[in-house]
């Protein structure tokens, strides 16, 4: 009888162990949600923006999967599927304005790397997206 009573109370304490994690994930994973997302760092380079450039800028909305943001001249949407720590981004359409050369330049890297992501992190309030464990693109929160 001690034995079954041992054993349900560790298979209790497990479920809710199980949960919390459950609970903690779907919390970090709040975080990256409906927050407007400035690019500052590319491939180890810092971003500087000119005074009235437009930024290059990520939004994910929890509902579709769905992303959205400025690609330094266009306007970007595509998919984000989220699952704890991963994160892909498929399916990226872009709009065609006409963009001076350097803008296009960096948006074609931009948007190639956010093709590539397969994980992210929050850390100290900026979103760290990664390729193979290393960091690729890093936005704060503006």
């Amino acid at each position: 009888m001690g034995k079954k009573i041992l054993f349900s109370l560790i298979m209790c304490l497990l479920s809710l162990d199980i949960m919390a994690q459950s609970k903690l994930a779907d919390k970090i994973d709040s975080n990256i949600y409906n927050n407007t997302w400035t690019l500052i760092r590319m491939n180890s380079r810092k971003i500087k923006y000119e005074p009235n450039a437009e930024k290059i800028t990520l939004m994910i909305t929890p509902e579709n999967e769905y992303a959205t943001g400025c690609s330094g001249c266009n306007t970007y949407v595509c998919r984000a599927i989220i699952k704890r720590n991963r994160i892909m981004f498929s399916g990226i359409g872009v709009t065609r304005m006409v963009c001076p050369d350097d803008d296009l330049a960096n948006e074609r890297i931009f948007l190639k790397n956010l093709a590539d992501i397969d994980s992210y992190a929050i850390i100290d309030e900026d979103l760290y997206l990664y390729k193979n464990e290393q960091p690729v693109l890093i936005f704060s929160k503006y």
